[in-house]
């Protein structure tokens, strides 16, 4: 795997950045706060992704550490590598809610479907615990941890026990513990506990139900002495009275019901009784309404006709006076006119000579008499006229006197003063008649029932007596016989009804303690079949509990072979490993170091000076140059086909330089792998050259301003 292209889109300080990085050694050149972790935490993040911490975790989340502050939501980058000679590019968002990440095969542009996977989708073997204990290396972190052991380890066991790599054998313990877990979990042992509990709480019962058996069988002999030595009693002569007097109660409320009954006759007659004073009164009180009714018809008649004649006098006058005005006028003026042209013919003189003076008198004489009559006429015919309208008038206000009289009368008679009040009052006859037939059917409801209630308390008067007939000599339906009937009861029952009321009393605790043990065994019917179900339960469970101890002891041992059977592999392995680290720490130790060996927990050792010793008796310098080679001799190992690169964050700085310089040589042999050292030093740039070895420099301090360098 050769990583290509990182490309920090906004993570950390680095936004919108692009770093190309090449096969070979990379020297990533920073000063302190330049980056470089940032960058080395980019890869990591790219190829596992970045997961918030919570709790004590949190305060070295490198979530938040590397979240641009001023743009979270932008908290993303890609990056390119090559396997296998195809280019994949990786984009992933670590924004905790729109996280998500793409994988594109870069010849194709197709994207992968299980791009969720991560890397693993493109190397399945490389997980972030190998990735973290042997390619890559933090600052002051070369140690590697106790999980890389068993990744090792379960390497060798499958390569040796199957001679493949695909056989996990981690896995397959995992899936024997998982599954040994989950038979565990089907242990009925706690259902095997509730059953036991079950049972034992049904074999109570049980016992419980045998002996309420025998004791209702006791009951019931004891019930059947009582019932025989009752039958001997009612065969006696006060059977009969015995009877009667179980009867009283019902006597008594008979009683009671005839008293009331006779009440309800009593208080029915006098509501019948009342009700007929009412209706009487009301009938001598009121006049009818069919008499007011019609006196409200004659008055509407009346004023109608007042009204006819009213109109009939005023259109009278109507007609009449504007002839009586304009003829007596205009013949007075005739008159007027003719009286004055005789006067005036009698005093003109005429140019004819045969017209006398007499005769001059005589026309004027004559037009004087004309005028004189004709207005004395026009006066006579006016008076006339007068005279006939007044007549006219006399005659309609007589008439209308006469109807006023008679109006008058009808009010006067009903002792009202108009008609208004008059409508009052027939509204009040009507209903007072509404009320006096709702009593009189009342009084007919009343009288039906008081009758019923007679008859009613004539049939309980008689049963009454019939029953104290046995009791008394000359009963009656009254209170002191039934005061002397309870007397002579009671005298009864001391004599006789006392000698069985024990016998009784007995009698029916016992018929009351059949029946509830009668309902308690038919409610547990059921308890024996219920008890041979959980019997057989409990022996089916008892056999799967068996059945699961077998597979769960056999699934043990074969976790216990497959453990030791690792650990024997990894003996046989070991030595290829030692031989491995033996080379890689000579090299760089120059020959002063030439044996290590390494447990299975990859605890080391180094010979010094003809014994093995521990590896932190050595120097801080020595032990990361020994974790140094355990790293690339485990990944050589891990993956012999693929070539690894190894990400360096300051390891050398705690090297000497010659050291640092046999380091950078073995580094270099490795040809075929890319090698990525980030360092805030010169010191391997220089040492590089010197070396004649061929790198590529990126400068993290000049990124933006200058082109890469190439060496």
């Amino acid at each position: 795997m050769i990583i290509k292209e990182l490309n920090p889109g906004h993570f950390g300080k680095f936004h919108n950045v692009n770093v190309e990085l090449t096969p070979g050694i990379n020297v990533i050149y920073g000063k302190n706060e330049a980056g470089k972790s940032t960058l080395h935490a980019f890869v990591k993040g790219m190829l596992f992704g970045i997961e918030r911490l919570r709790g004590r975790a949190g305060k070295e989340d490198l979530y938040v550490k590397y979240q641009p502050w001023d743009t979270p939501g932008a908290y993303q980058g890609s990056m390119v590598l090559s396997v296998d000679g195809e280019d994949y590019r990786i984009i992933r968002s670590f924004y905790k809610k729109e996280r998500s990440i793409k994988i594109i095969r870069e010849s194709t542009g197709r994207e992968l479907t299980d791009a969720e996977l991560g890397v693993s989708a493109i190397i399945p073997k490389l997980t972030e615990s190998i990735y973290r204990n042997t390619i890559s290396i933090e600052q002051l972190r070369a140690k590697t941890e106790y999980e890389l052991a068993e990744e090792l380890k379960n390497y060798i066991t499958n390569l040796s026990m199957s001679k493949s790599k695909e056989v996990d054998v981690n896995g397959a313990i995992s899936y024997l513990l998982e599954k040994k877990k989950k038979l565990e979990k089907r242990l009925p042992d706690d259902r095997l506990a509730t059953l036991t509990s079950e049972l034992k709480e049904l074999q109570d019962t049980l016992k419980k139900l045998d002996d309420l058996s025998g004791e209702l069988a006791e009951l019931k002999k004891r019930s059947e002495y009582l019932e025989n030595k009752q039958k001997e009693y009612n065969r006696s002569t006060n059977q009969e009275r015995m009877k009667k007097v179980a009867y009283y109660p019902a006597i008594l409320e008979k009683f009671n019901r005839f008293l009331e009954m006779k009440q309800s006759a009593k208080n029915a007659e006098e509501k019948v009784e009342g009700l007929g004073e009412k209706t009487k009164k009301q009938a001598s009180e009121l006049d009818s309404s069919n008499t007011i009714g019609e006196h409200l018809k004659e008055l509407g008649e009346l004023r109608q006709r007042k009204q006819e004649l009213e109109e009939e006098l005023k259109e009278k006058r109507q007609e009449i006076e504007p002839h009586l005005k304009q003829g007596s006028i205009s013949g007075r003026v005739i008159g007027v006119i003719i009286v004055v042209l005789g006067l005036a013919i009698s005093s003109i003189p005429f140019p004819f000579p045969f017209m006398t003076i007499l005769i001059r008198c005589i026309i004027g004489i004559a037009f004087l008499v004309a005028g004189i009559s004709k207005y004395i006429l026009t006066a006579t015919k006016e008076e006339k006229t007068k005279q006939k309208l007044e007549d006219m008038k006399t005659e309609c206000e007589r008439q209308i006197f006469y109807l006023h009289s008679k109006w008058h009368d009808i009010l006067l008679s009903h002792r009202v003063s108009n008609e208004s009040q008059l409508m009052v009052k027939y509204n009040d006859v009507l209903k007072n008649e509404v009320e006096r037939e709702q009593a009189l059917e009342r009084k007919i409801e009343y009288q039906a029932a008081a009758k019923q209630f007679h008859n009613k308390a004539d049939e309980l008067e008689y049963e009454i007596i019939d029953y104290m007939k046995h009791f008394l000599g000359n009963p009656e339906a009254s209170k002191e016989c039934m005061q002397e009937l309870w007397q002579e009861i009671e005298e009864f029952k001391e004599e006789i009804i006392n000698e069985m009321s024990a016998n009784e009393e007995e009698h029916t605790n016992i018929r009351s303690q059949m029946e509830r043990i009668r309902w308690t065994l038919e409610s547990n019917v059921e308890c024996e079949v219920k008890l041979d179900q959980k019997q057989t339960e409990q022996e089916e469970l008892c056999e799967l509990r068996k059945e699961l101890l077998e597979e769960i002891e056999a699934i043990t041992l074969g976790i216990q072979t497959l453990k030791e059977l690792s650990t024997d592999i990894h003996d046989s392995f070991g030595s290829t490993l030692n031989q491995m680290l033996s080379e890689i720490v000579s090299s760089i130790s120059q020959g002063e170091y030439t044996s290590i060996i390494v447990d299975e927990k990859l605890n080391v050792s180094v010979l010094h000076l003809g014994q093995y010793v521990s590896l932190d008796k050595l120097s801080a310098g020595t032990m990361d140059q020994i974790y140094l080679a355990l790293r690339l001799s485990v990944a050589s190992l891990l993956f012999p086909e693929e070539n690894m690169p190894i990400l360096l964050d300051d390891t050398f700085a705690l090297y000497d330089e010659e050291r640092t310089k046999a380091a950078l040589k073995l580094l270099a042999k490795e040809t075929n792998r890319q090698v990525i050292i980030f360092t805030c030093h010169r010191r391997e740039k220089e040492l590089l050259e010197e070396c004649k070895v061929p790198y590529h420099y990126v400068d993290l301090n000049e990124i933006g301003k200058k082109p890469f360098e190439y060496a």
